[in-house]
């Protein structure tokens, strides 16, 4: 006979006591259990109906948090609030929207790194800059110009970077 079982997501699910290869009682189980990530999946699907993936790809964007440490206080700041990183040697500055600007220290290719797989987009365009894509108000061949009135220049070595994104963007 079976037992029926449920689960602390109340889904429920039919299973056996079987006897494993050691003596020992294992359960094997079928039916509907499903993961908390497919719960979570469905639910916002119900809420937010064919719109979910856009509205969800615009929540992590708008709360995409960036953490740093300066002058021993840790800060995070939104990272669609970030104009522009800029690096001289060690020293990190972040240009932000409102002219807000912070300083710490840490190599800007370990800042791209660790903001390489959030929804907001940034782009290396120079050995010193990593720029926010949706920041940027024009692409130029050699230069980009930021949303706060800051041209910054694209070098030989980053210009196919840009060049990769400017065509994406368009699609």
């Amino acid at each position: 006979g079976g037992i029926f079982l449920c689960t602390p997501n109340n889904v429920n699910v039919e299973g056996k006591i079987s006897e494993d290869a050691n003596g020992g009682n294992q359960k094997s189980s079928r039916g509907t259990k499903k993961t908390e990530k497919e719960n979570d999946d469905e639910f916002f699907s119900q809420l937010l109906g064919p719109d979910k993936d856009r509205i969800m790809e615009e929540y992590k964007y708008i709360y995409a948090m960036y953490p740093f440490r300066f002058q021993k206080k840790n800060y995070n700041i939104f990272l669609r609030k970030v104009l522009y990183f800029s690096s001289e040697k060690r020293k990190i500055r972040i240009v932000a929207e409102d002219n807000a600007e912070y300083v710490f220290y840490k190599k800007l290719d370990t800042v791209e790194k660790q903001i390489e797989d959030y929804e907001v987009k940034f782009i290396r365009i120079h050995k010193s800059y990593l720029v926010n894509s949706r920041q940027v108000e024009l692409f130029k061949a050699d230069c980009v110009k930021m949303s706060n009135g800051d041209v910054l220049a694209v070098s030989r070595k980053y210009k196919e970077n840009m060049n990769r994104f400017h065509r994406e963007s368009l699609i």
